[in-house]
Order: structure tokens, then sequence, then C-alpha cells
């Protein structure tokens, strides 16, 4: 089993190779905040506004940060968000394609309780901003009562070329022995 894997990753990744053509990129990297900065953070995205965008998978925090002095917005705190430091919690977010600088959607993915048991769900934000105070509010439950575990939920989203959001929900250990 171990030598059928071996040779699945040697061929998947050779055929990458091929098919993604080299890049040139560089890369540096600018400390911003001191080493508390952010509490385990999950989710990031550089958004369309020139602000990182992060979860923080255990307090169910979504900051928006100014990448050039460090200030950061609380836009939510989700009461609901369940965690009990596995691997559940505030997971995946996603900005929505025609994000402005005013307004946008944003969707979260996150583990909830649900008559004593954890469940996943993805969850759809307004977005606004008054000055340099954004929240998150009007949130609409687009699917609940998934399965969760505190193990391998995965709840990355992204959208994709063609517009729509695909979302991806883990095995929650399943494949484990």
């Amino acid at each position: 089993m171990i030598k059928l894997r071996l040779l699945f990753s040697l061929c998947f990744f050779t055929s990458l190779a091929v098919f993604l053509p080299a890049q040139e990129t560089s890369f540096s990297m600018i400390p911003i905040g001191n080493n508390r900065f952010l509490q385990k953070p999950w989710d990031l995205h550089f958004g369309p506004d020139e602000f990182l965008w992060v979860t923080e998978r255990e307090r169910g925090v979504i900051l928006r940060v100014n990448p050039e002095t460090a200030e950061r917005d609380e836009l939510i705190r989700l009461s609901d968000v369940f965690s009990s430091s596995g691997q559940e919690g505030l997971l995946g977010m996603a900005l929505h394609k025609d994000f402005t600088a005013d307004s946008a959607y944003v969707y979260l993915s996150y583990t909830y309780q649900f008559q004593g048991a954890p469940r996943q769900k993805l969850v759809r934000y307004d977005y606004m901003i008054d000055g340099a105070d954004g929240s998150l509010s009007n949130p609409i439950t687009l699917l609940d009562n998934l399965p969760a575990t505190n193990d391998h939920n995965s709840g990355r989203l992204i959208f994709g070329p063609d517009d729509k959001l695909y979302y991806t929900i883990g095995d929650q250990g399943g494949n484990q022995n």
C-alpha cells in the first residue's frame, strides 16, 4: 500500500511539473505586529481592498488587518463557533468575486454544536465599512448540519473560474486505522 501511494504521489507531482509553467517569483517577508498578533489564524486572504483578511479558528474572529500599519479591525466574533482545541472552529473564508471597497459578501465555514454534537455549516455575511470600521452582519445559512468532528474538518472555500463557490469538507478522521 505504501509503495502504491508513493508511486501515485510521484506520478501526480511529476505530471504537475509537466503541466505547470515555470514561474520566476520574488518573495520577501515583512513581519507586521508582535509575536502574539494573531491567535491561531487559520485562513488568510489578501483582499481586493489591499487588507489582510484573517480567521482566528478557536476564537471565531474575523480580522481585517492593514499590512502597512498592523492596525486590526475585528469584523465579527461568531458566538456559535465550537472549538475544543482540535481541528474544528472557524475554518474557511471566501470574499465574493464582486467585492468592492464599500460592501460585499463574505462566506464562512465553521463548526458549531447541534444537539450536543459538532456539526459544520456554511454562512454568508454582508460586509460593510464606515470609515475605518468594518463589520459583518445579516448572516444567511447556506448549508448546515454537515458532519464534523475534532479531526480533519477542512472547510476551505474558493470561487472557481466558473464563478461558483467551492466548499471542501474533510473526512473527519474516517480514513485512519
